[in-house]
């Protein structure tokens, strides 16, 4: 299933050429459902530095194609599994706060679904709004406000105190949240 925000994005563009980006792509379900849905997306970008990360409490952590041994092969996997858009793909494999402006053309669009504490998802928000268009998208997954997962609530409160301090007004369906930059 398409994810909700990439419908408003897909909707929003039509059929004109975007550049947009990933954070967070761990096996690469997510970047080739979009791939495939976008044929006007001329290129994602793919950050994921599939490290380990400090303050690593999303109950993630007990899945294990995301500990550290293991990250090498879920890694490996995502790379063969979107090997057929490579054309369209720029693989960035360093941690999101470590990306400039320099690594990225402006985006149109940014989907966000990395570390989930929230500390880190109010500084990818941040920094997704340096790299996004005005007029682009900021969006992400896992916004679940009626979740006993501790993962969903970082996420929700994240969101909610960014868009609140910088009075942003927010849209969000299903899993998934997004605004207008």
């Amino acid at each position: 299933m398409e994810r909700k925000a990439l419908v408003f994005v897909r909707k929003m563009f039509k059929n004109q050429s975007v550049v947009g980006a990933e954070v967070g792509v761990a096996i690469g379900t997510n970047a080739l459902r979009t791939l495939k849905c976008m044929p006007n997306l001329r290129l994602l970008y793919l950050i994921d530095p599939y490290q380990h990360y400090p303050k690593w409490t999303s109950t993630k952590a007990k899945d294990r194609r995301f500990w550290p041994e293991d990250l090498e092969i879920t890694k490996n996997k995502a790379k063969r599994l979107l090997t057929y858009f490579e054309d369209r793909i720029i693989w960035v494999f360093k941690c999101f706060e470590e990306c400039a402006c320099e690594d990225v053309e402006p985006l149109d669009f940014i989907y966000i679904d990395g570390n989930h504490d929230y500390d880190f998802v109010f500084r990818d928000i941040e920094l997704a709004r340096k790299l996004v268009k005005k007029g682009g998208v900021v969006s992400g997954h896992d916004f679940r406000p009626s979740s006993y997962s501790q993962d969903s609530l970082e996420v929700c409160r994240a969101v909610n105190d960014y868009c609140k301090k910088h009075d942003i007004v927010f849209s969000h369906e299903y899993e998934d949240w997004w605004f207008i930059n």
